[in-house]
């Protein structure tokens, strides 16, 4: 089951809005985590831990899967 397939599953149940489109939602997050990822020591020169970044990253993709507040 792909990221939009479980995004679509939480839709449905009422946990986003109706209007939420689960393919956009999907590659949102999937462009974030790439964006992320490619930047790592950008974010560690700037002073941003990588371990505070991945706690941040995990609550987002949580409520943007789920629709859920962490």
């Amino acid at each position: 089951m792909g990221l939009r397939d479980v995004i679509e599953d939480f839709r449905t149940a009422g946990g986003h809005p109706k209007d939420t489109e689960p393919m956009a939602q999907a590659a949102t997050l999937v462009s974030m985590l790439a964006h992320v990822a490619q930047h790592s020591y950008g974010f560690e020169f700037w002073g941003i831990r990588m371990t505070d970044m991945r706690v941040s990253l995990a609550r987002i993709l949580y409520a943007g899967v789920t629709g859920r507040k962490v």
